[in-house]
């Protein structure tokens, strides 16, 4: 971060955040050999912990580090900043179908139905 990824206008791409100096990426992972039971709730509360202790208020997120703990405002807001409207519009135009699409990828845009 910094460096050549800052040169590039905040608004130039659909990544929001060339301006920070540092990202964490805290990962967390339990082997199921079916022996060991996944670490459950203990593991993301641990995990959980970590991230507050750096920042307990986080104000970006990196959009490919899925947190799926995330509500649709925080994912948006951490993901893509003031972005949203503009690659929601994006998606309406090349994927009016929805085919590219995972419960964090963009939404389309909502339509205003007519009485």
């Amino acid at each position: 971060y910094g460096g050549s990824v800052s040169d590039v206008p905040e608004d130039a791409t659909a990544y929001a955040h060339r301006s920070a100096v540092l990202n964490f990426q805290i990962y967390g992972y339990s082997f199921n050999d079916g022996h060991n039971a996944w670490v459950g709730q203990s593991g993301i509360d641990f995990i959980n912990g970590l991230t507050s202790a750096l920042d307990p208020n986080p104000s970006a997120a990196y959009p490919n580090y899925i947190d799926p703990t995330l509500t649709a405002a925080q994912w948006q807001s951490l993901y893509f900043g003031g972005h949203m409207d503009r690659l929601k519009q994006l998606k309406a135009a090349w994927d009016p179908n929805n085919v590219f699409r995972f419960p964090q990828s963009i939404p389309l845009p909502e339509t205003k139905g007519t009485c």
